[in-house]
C-alpha cells in the first residue's frame, strides 16, 4: 500500500470524491495547494497523480466512458485525455448536483437556475456526450425543491420530482421531453408520497414511500406499467409507518431492516422478491438499549460474493453499546446472519463508515474493540473481512498510533483500490492498495 507520491496533502471541506475510469482515478483538489479547484488524475501503476485541468467547478460525473464538469458556465465532457477533453453545451449560470444517473451511456443531470425573479428553477438535462446530444428536457418548480434520486431501470431514468398536481412521486424520463412523465401518483392528488431509497435488484424498482393509507413502507415495480406498481407488504397495518430501510440484492432478492411496531425497540432483518407471499423475516436483532435502528447510508450495505454486509447501531446515548455501529453479515438464513464486529463508529467520531466490496472481501473503516483510551487503540483505520470473525481485522494502520485515519472513498480502477484519508485539520491524502493484497485467509 502506498500514498500517492504526487500528490501533496491537501486541506479543503468537503472530501475530495474519486471518479475511477479507464484505470485511473480522478478528483477535483486545490491547485497549487489552497488555489484555485483543479481536476486531478492519478494512476498508482504508472504516472502518479498530476493536475488534469485547472480552473475546474465540481462535482465530477461520469456516464459510460466520458467524464463530465462544469468550466465557466459551460459542460464540459472528457475521455481522461487532453485531446479528448472538449466543451459541449454553454449552461449559463447555474448550479450542477452530485446527484446523476449514468443510463446506457448518457448522462442525466439535474441543474439549479436562479430566475430573474429571485426564484430558482429546477431542470433536468440529458447528454451524450456531443452538442447535439446535450439538451434540457423538463423543468421543474423550486417549490418543494426535489430534482433527486436519480437512477436506471429497464433503460430508462426514474427519479423523484415534484409538481403541483401531484406533489412530490415518482417520475420517468427517456431522455425527451415527450417521454419525461410522472411515473405514478401514489398519494392521489397534491398530496405527496415521498418515494425515496430507490434500489433495483435484478428486474425489479423497489423504493419506500407513503400513499396516506397504509404509513411509510416500501413498494416495487417490475416493469413500465404504473398499473403493476404496488405495495410489497403493510408491516405496520394501517397509517403506521415501518421506518424501512432497503439495504442491498443478494441472489435475486431484496433485504431490508424494518421496525414492526412503529417504534424503534426492535429491527428486524427481512427478504423479499417483491411478492407478499415470498417476503420472510431472516433476523431480529436484540439489544440492552431500549432503542435499536440501523446506520443507514448508501454505503452502509453491500453484497460480496454469497453474503450481505450491512450496519447496524443502537441509537441510546446510555449503557454499554451506545454510539457503537456494528457490522453483521447474512447469508439468507436466520442461522448464517452473525455479527463480526463493532465500533466502526465511536459516538460522533469520524463519517459514518464506507463498506466496499473487493470480490469476496470487504474493506471498511473501524477503531478496535476497545475502549478510546486503552493504549493498543489504533483508532479509526482500514479493516477487512471475509465473513468471518476470524477474518475481521485491521489491515493496516495509516496514521500509526491511537489517532484515525478515517478512510473513506474507496474506488477501483484497474489493479488498485483507491481511498481518502485525513487528520484533525481535514488534510486529506491519496492512497493505493493493490487489489491482491486485499484478500485475506480466514474461517469461513
Amino acid at each position: 500500500m502506498k500514498q500517492s507520491p504526487d500528490v501533496n496533502p491537501f486541506t479543503f471541506f468537503p472530501s475530495p470524491v474519486l471518479t475511477p475510469l479507464k484505470g485511473r482515478v480522478y478528483f477535483f483538489a486545490p491547485y497549487p495547494e489552497e488555489g484555485p479547484s483543479a481536476l486531478w488524475r492519478a494512476d498508482a501503476s504508472g504516472e502518479g497523480a498530476r493536475p488534469f485541468r485547472e480552473n475546474v467547478d465540481g462535482p465530477l460525473l461520469k456516464a459510460g466512458d466520458l467524464l463530465y464538469f462544469v468550466q465557466n458556465g459551460s459542460l464540459w465532457a472528457s475521455d481522461g485525455t487532453e485531446r479528448g477533453t472538449r466543451r459541449i453545451k454553454e449552461l449559463g449560470d447555474i448550479r450542477l448536483s452530485s446527484d446523476f444517473a449514468d443510463v446506457r451511456g448518457r448522462l442525466f443531470f439535474p441543474v439549479a437556475r436562479d430566475t430573474d425573479t429571485d426564484d430558482t428553477s429546477l431542470e433536468l438535462w440529458v447528454s451524450d456526450g456531443s452538442p447535439g446530444g446535450t439538451r434540457l428536457i423538463a423543468s421543474f418548480p423550486s417549490e418543494p425543491y426535489v430534482l433527486t434520486q436519480l437512477i436506471e431501470f429497464r433503460g430508462r431514468l426514474f427519479f423523484l420530482a415534484a409538481d403541483a398536481a401531484h406533489g412530490l412521486e415518482l417520475w420517468t424520463s427517456d431522455g425527451t421531453t415527450k417521454g419525461t412523465r410522472l411515473f405514478k401518483d401514489i398519494a392521489p392528488g397534491p398530496a405527496n408520497s415521498y418515494p425515496f431509497q430507490l434500489t433495483v435488484v435484478d428486474n425489479s424498482l423497489y423504493f419506500v414511500a407513503d400513499d396516506q393509507v397504509h404509513g411509510e413502507e416500501p413498494w416495487t415495480t417490475r416493469s413500465m406499467d404504473p398499473a403493476r406498481t404496488f405495495l410489497v407488504k403493510d408491516f405496520v397495518p394501517g397509517p403506521g409507518s415501518s421506518h424501512s430501510r432497503l439495504l442491498a440484492g443478494l441472489h435475486g432478492d431484496l433485504y431490508l431492516t424494518l421496525h414492526p411496531a412503529d417504534e424503534f425497540n426492535d429491527l428486524e432483518l427481512w427478504r423479499t422478491d417483491g411478492w407478499p407471499h415470498a417476503t420472510v423475516r431472516v433476523k431480529r436483532f436484540s439489544s440492552p438499549d431500549p432503542l435499536f435502528a440501523e446506520l443507514w447510508s448508501p454505503e452502509a450495505a453491500i453484497t460480496a460474493g454469497n453474503r450481505l454486509y450491512f450496519l447496524v447501531q443502537p441509537l441510546s446515548t446510555t449503557g454499554p453499546g451506545a454510539g457503537l455501529a456494528q457490522l453483521w453479515r447474512t447469508n439468507g438464513t436466520s442461522q448464517g446472519t452473525r455479527f463480526l464486529t463493532e465500533r466502526l463508529t465511536f459516538g460522533d467520531e469520524g463519517p459514518i463508515p464506507e463498506l466496499f466490496a473487493v470480490d469476496d472481501t470487504v474493506l471498511f473503516p473501524s477503531w478496535d474493540n476497545l475502549e478510546l483510551d486503552d493504549p493498543r487503540q489504533h483508532g479509526q483505520e482500514l479493516w477487512r473481512t471475509e465473513g468471518s470473525v476470524s477474518s475481521t481485522r485491521l489491515l493496516q494502520d495509516l496514521r500509526p498510533g491511537p489517532e484515525s485515519s478515517y478512510p473513506s472513498e474507496f474506488v477501483r480502477a484497474g489493479r488498485y483500490v483507491y481511498f481518502i484519508t485525513q487528520d484533525v485539520f481535514r488534510t486529506y491524502r491519496l492512497w493505493a492498495l493493490p487489489v491482491e493484497s486485499v484478500r485475506c485467509s480466514g474461517s469461513r
